[in-house]
């Protein structure tokens, strides 16, 4: 971004190198998580429909992976969805997110699928 004549670095709080399950679980809960609870919130996030939400980060997985092997993908998937999944936890914590029944609800959602995805993901490493 400029700032007049000056690069400017934005959006830099979770920025590493290393492993890009950092970078994709962010994605995902962009793209998917803050969804599941709330009716267009990509629409009023990002200006796009709702239904666009899981085909973008398919696609993004197809893409970035560089496979279409529906059981490579599901496996990735998994082990992505967990680590956004405490990620959204921390972000409801930590903001007025988890305030509400909204808020009550999104908790409820994470905490099952952290349930359902720590019997199936033995790892972080993609």
């Amino acid at each position: 971004m400029l700032v007049g004549d000056e690069p400017m670095l934005i959006d830099m709080e979770t920025i590493s190198t290393g492993q890009p399950i950092f970078d994709l679980q962010a994605l995902y809960v962009t793209y998917i998580s803050f969804s599941e609870d709330c009716p267009d919130n990509l629409s009023s996030f990002l200006g796009i429909s709702d239904d666009l939400g899981e085909p973008i980060w398919n696609s993004i997985l197809e893409k970035y992976f560089d496979t279409a092997d529906k059981a490579e993908l599901s496996a990735i998937n998994d082990k992505i969805r967990l680590m956004s999944a405490i990620r959204f936890l921390y972000l409801l914590a930590v903001t007025d997110l988890k305030n509400g029944d909204l808020g009550e609800r999104r908790i409820k959602r994470t905490q099952d699928h952290i349930s359902e995805l720590l019997k199936k993901v033995n790892g972080f490493e993609i």
